[in-house]
Parts: structure tokens; sequence; C-alpha cells
């Protein structure tokens, strides 16, 4: 679900283009496809430069000393991790991908989308984020997370209920 190989493969055209020095993937979570995660890893040499955490309690400190929060999933239910980048003030790229990001995002609004199984495109929407050629209004960031607060999703949810 989340195609961390997509985006594995997304970073290594980052490195190998060697237009943007200096920079790390670090992947939090953990699943089933860590193995094959940690074999593509060493396929492409890049041990060097990708960290596999695995499950975190508090991702917070990482995502908010994040230069960009990527999201390469193939599909979501609701992407928490980018309500979190949100208010966070982070940068987002994200796969254009069924059920969340593009309604998360408004339609590009708050973050970059790129085409799904696509690694070249990936690559290309963390470069132009990383070199500050697309930069998204921190404090817009933070109030589209507002939109997602519990307060305001159990208003929602109330308001439903009694026009029923």
């Amino acid at each position: 679900q989340k195609n961390y190989i997509n985006l594995i493969e997304a970073f290594k055209i980052l490195i190998e283009s060697k237009t943007i020095k200096d920079i790390n993937l670090i992947i939090i979570g953990e699943g089933k496809e860590k193995n094959s995660i940690i074999q593509r890893i060493n396929q492409l040499r890049l041990n060097n430069y990708i960290n596999l955490t695995g499950f975190l309690t508090n991702p917070f400190p990482l995502i908010k000393n994040a230069v960009a929060v990527v999201l390469a999933s193939d599909w979501e239910g609701l992407p928490t991790i980018l309500i979190e980048a949100l208010s966070l003030k982070k940068q987002i790229v994200s796969t254009d991908c069924p059920s969340g990001p593009r309604e998360i995002l408004d339609d590009g609004k708050f973050g970059l989308l790129v085409p799904m199984n696509n690694s070249e495109k990936l690559a290309e929407g963390i470069a132009q984020i990383i070199r500050g050629e697309v930069k998204f209004d921190e404090e817009l960031l933070l109030k589209r997370a507002k939109y997602f607060s519990i307060n305001k999703s159990f208003s929602q949810f109330i308001e439903i209920i009694q026009e029923n």
C-alpha cells in the first residue's frame, strides 16, 4: 500500500542526478514488506542514505526536522500523516492515489500531487520542493490542518445526525 519501493527508486534518481546534495530519506513504519524494502535499498546501494526507523510512537520530531514529507502510496483511507505534516507546516509531495491525498491537499493547493507508480515524477516533485521551486505558504498549511481537527469533524458529525 505505501509503495516504499517507488519512493526508494525516486530517491535513487535524486541521488544520481547530483543536483541535490546532502539528502537522506527516513522511512517511518513497520510492516511485512520490510525485507523486500531492505533488499531493494541494498540492490540500489542506498544504505548510507536511507534510514528505516520502524514504528515510532511519536514521529513528530523527525517530521518537524524534515524538509519535506513524501507519501508514495497506491491507496489510502485517511492519510493522517498528511494532516500531521500540514499541522507542522511541512512541504508535501504525495501520489494522487485513491481516497485521501487529493481531498486533504485540496487538489494540490496545499501540496504537490504526482502520478502513482511513477518514480521519475515523484523524484521531480521532491526536487522541486527541496530546491524551493515550489513552496506552499506555511500559515495556510496550518490553517488547512485545522480544517481536519477533531472538534470540527465532531461538529460536522453532529450536524449530519441532527439533519436526519
